[in-house]
């Protein structure tokens, strides 16, 4: 599934940050306000609120999985406000060496996070993903060296994006399918 959204459209570069976003621990960069895409392809685009939600869940599934864009933050009671963006002028930043090492662990090993919620989770509507096993997942591939806290909502996203939902709307949540969760 690909989406009409692009990282480079007005729309989304004008919500880009500078670079001057206080990311981490005295860390900078660019950060998405990734909402506003949302509420501005509905605007300049003319689409209503489900096909807008629909296209910016791809776009950001998309933007995820290319690199082009992390959620990011090495502790999980710091949420970040918005997605890393790790391209062009804001790949500069002090803490991009974590973030790659984070990018490639969900790249490298995708499939084992799709299992891991196969076997917990049950597809019914409400069903959430198994964080606490993907972040114990990430631990464990990584030999504890996994720096990214909100790796699992990331993978939420990129699910989302990808059509492992059916159901959802801009006002409704949906259910997980398969390959995501199982049948009981």
């Amino acid at each position: 599934m690909t989406s009409r959204i692009k990282i480079s459209d007005p729309e989304v570069t004008a919500l880009i940050s500078s670079g001057d976003s206080d990311l981490f621990d005295g860390g900078t960069g660019c950060q998405l306000a990734a909402y506003g895409v949302f509420e501005s392809v509905q605007a300049t685009r003319g689409w209503d609120r489900d096909t807008a939600n629909l296209e910016y869940l791809r776009f950001l599934s998309e933007s995820y999985l290319s690199g082009d864009l992390i959620y990011y933050s090495d502790s999980p009671v710091r949420s970040p406000s918005g997605p890393v963006v790790t391209i062009g002028k804001c790949a500069d930043i002090p803490l991009m060496s974590e973030i790659k090492r984070s990018q490639a662990l969900i790249f490298k090993n995708f499939d084992q996070f799709i299992r891991v919620n196969t076997t917990n989770v049950i597809c019914e509507p409400g069903a959430v993903l198994d964080n606490i096993a993907m972040q114990k997942l990430a631990d464990d591939l990584s030999d504890g060296e996994n720096t990214n806290a909100w790796l699992s909502f990331q993978f939420q996203f990129i699910a989302l994006g990808v059509g492992w939902y059916e159901g959802i709307s801009s006002t409704e949540k949906g259910a997980p399918r398969p390959p995501l969760c199982h049948y009981e």
